[in-house]
Order: structure tokens, then C-alpha cells, then sequence
């Protein structure tokens, strides 16, 4: 039996580059990546061979970059503080703006958290914005959330404003339930 050349090129030469060829034989295909920099190699029995190279340039990290992390991690912490002391001192926690707002009057707040989500209209931004100059006038911290974030939706479920005191006040509640049946 004899080849012609022509029938040998059409059969054996693309067998012959597709087993030469090395992603035809790479066992694994891995991508190696640091800082700013990807390589996308194939890892054959006998070789590594780089198959792609990406770069992209990374600004250094400057100074007080981080303070947006630092902010949402204060108010988590803020928030859990909070927490805390209404489960082991609950009169030096406060939420609703009403027992907020008196204990602002009483110069009692040490820390007042409240939800960026609280002005829809002038008149109720208003009463908030007095709130947090009042807090702020008075020396105590103000932690202004965000609606976005997980502690954002549960200062929300909490009427959107709570407040961490700096020493007990008796319960609010019960003087206005006291306030209200006398006036009956």
C-alpha cells in the first residue's frame, strides 16, 4: 500500500500538532495570583507554560484609608454596646424618639445612634437635626447609620434612634403612663 504525500499531510499532521500541542496535554490549568498581578499557566507532565498575564495596577493604600471600614465597624460596635446595657442596665439605654429626646434634655446621652433613613419630611428632619445638635453641643458621640447595612436595619426595627446614656434615668414610660392617667 502506498501514501501519497498529499493523504499523509490531510491525517498525520494534524495528530502531530495536537499532540505537540500543550493544552492538548495539560493535566491542570491554574491561575497564580498576588497583588495586582494573574498568571494563567497549564502544568503538563514535563512543563509549566504561562498562557496569560494579566496585570492591573493597585493604588498604594494612603493614610486613614481604612476609615470607612473604621466607621462601620464603630457603629457595630456602638450597637452591640447598646445592647448590652439594655439587657444589664436598661435605664441607660433608650430607643423612640420621645425618651431620646428627654433624656437629650437631661444632658444624658453619652452616645445617640440614629438611622440616616428618619428624614422624610422638613418637619420631622428638623426634630431630628435638633436632636443631634442638642447631643453634640452636650459633649455625647453621635453615630449616624446607614439604612444599607445590617446595623443600619436593626437600629431601624428600634424606631430608627437610640441612645446609650451616661447614667440611669428612671423609665420614661412609666412616668408618661402616669402623666396620661392623671390627665383622665
Amino acid at each position: 500500500m502506498h501514501y501519497s504525500r498529499r493523504s499523509i499531510n490531510r491525517v498525520h499532521v494534524p495528530a502531530s500538532e495536537q499532540a505537540c500541542d500543550p493544552v492538548q496535554r495539560a493535566d491542570v490549568a491554574a491561575v497564580v495570583m498576588q497583588e495586582g498581578l494573574a498568571n494563567v499557566v497549564l502544568v503538563t507532565p514535563a512543563m509549566t507554560l504561562l498562557r496569560a498575564k494579566v496585570e492591573v495596577t493597585i493604588p498604594r493604600k494612603r493614610k486613614g484609608s481604612c476609615s470607612q471600614h473604621e466607621k462601620a465597624a464603630g457603629e457595630v460596635k456602638a450597637l452591640e454596646d447598646f445592647y448590652k446595657m439594655l439587657q444589664h442596665e436598661p435605664d441607660r439605654a433608650f430607643y423612640g424618639i420621645a425618651h431620646v429626646e428627654k433624656a437629650a434634655d437631661a444632658l444624658a446621652i453619652d452616645t445617640l445612634m440614629i438611622s440616616d433613613k428618619l428624614h422624610q419630611d422638613i418637619q420631622t428632619r428638623s426634630r431630628y437635626v435638633r436632636l443631634v445638635d442638642n447631643v453634640k453641643d452636650n459633649g455625647g458621640n453621635v453615630r449616624i447609620f446607614s439604612s444599607l447595612h445590617v446595623s443600619g436595619e436593626q437600629l431601624i426595627q428600634l424606631s430608627g434612634v437610640a441612645a446609650i446614656l451616661r447614667f440611669p434615668i428612671a423609665d420614661l414610660s412609666d412616668a408618661e403612663d402616669d402623666s396620661s392617667s392623671a390627665e383622665d
